[in-house]
């Protein structure tokens, strides 16, 4: 999100050069909240939600990989899966790990896994 990705895809596109992106999505920024425990770990804002706090993406947390795909023209190759994606379980996973590595060395195309661990 910080650095751009966006752009990272379609110059990959542009001088072909694969590579594997791993999301972990937890549906927000949790470093400002850890911040605050850090101060008052026992304050109010300890029980709080990541929404509460308005540090929370939700409800509809952004879908990364689909961004890649649309900065790129359709060239790279994304899938959302975990915990609230349609494809979940631990065997989903793997068979979609496989296939992005396949992506990327065998098809020459960058490959996007936005893997939803939860919310923050």
């Amino acid at each position: 999100m910080f650095g751009v990705p966006s752009s990272a895809y379609w110059m990959a596109r542009k001088y072909n050069t694969p590579f594997l992106t791993i999301i972990l999505n937890d549906g927000g920024w949790k470093s400002p909240k850890l911040s605050m425990l850090g101060v008052h770990p026992e304050g109010h804002g300890s029980k709080a939600s990541g929404q509460k706090l308005s540090v929370g993406f939700g409800p509809d947390c952004p879908n990364y990989a689909q961004i890649a795909v649309a900065a790129s023209g359709g060239w790279a190759w994304g899938k959302r899966v975990g915990v609230t994606a349609a494809d979940s379980g631990k065997d989903t996973l793997k068979n979609i790990m496989v296939e992005a590595v396949r992506i990327v060395i065998e098809e020459r195309r960058c490959a996007v896994l936005d893997c939803l661990i939860g919310s923050i």
